[in-house]
């Protein structure tokens, strides 16, 4: 294990694919060389120059899981109870309407739809950003936000400073 995955700030966190910017590929090793992976508690997530990570498409976190900002401040979590939070200093923020007592798991889909599900693999709740193929970033000043394709953001969880 190296230094950098040992000091990681990420805990508790799911396994997950790197992230590779999907502008990526059109601007070559320009924008690829601007990310950098972070590895710690068996995930990956990729650090923007700004320090907050990004989680691409096809990750997911169940019960008692979470995506966490570098600074450790805020973090996208599925509670025990299946509840979908948004947890800022330690406390509740923002929660999925719907989504106490009835989700598994949050998925970040290919399509970048962000979907609580149940134990059935049925959606109890959506952002309702489906076909924006982007990212979601847990960022340091309290948000969580799903950006689109060319980086415009299409949800947010309104829980910034």
């Amino acid at each position: 294990m190296s230094r950098r995955q040992r000091d990681s700030p990420c805990r508790k966190e799911s396994p997950m694919r790197p992230f590779t910017h999907p502008l990526s590929r059109a601007l070559g090793a320009a924008v690829a060389a601007s990310t950098v992976l972070v590895l710690g508690g068996g995930a990956a997530q990729a650090a923007t120059p700004s320090g907050e990570f990004e989680i691409a498409p096809g990750n997911k976190i169940c019960k008692n899981q979470s995506w966490t900002s570098w600074n450790g401040r805020t973090s996208l979590k599925v509670t025990s109870t299946g509840s979908l939070t948004v947890v800022k200093d330690g406390r509740t923020a923002w929660t999925a309407p719907g989504t106490a007592g009835k989700g598994q798991c949050a998925v970040y889909t290919e399509t970048g739809d962000l979907v609580v599900t149940n134990a059935a693999n049925s959606a109890v709740w959506s952002a309702g950003t489906a076909h924006t193929y982007g990212w979601i970033q847990v960022q340091n000043d309290g948000n969580v936000v799903v950006h689109g394709f060319y980086g415009n953001p299409v949800w947010h969880s309104a829980t910034h400073d």
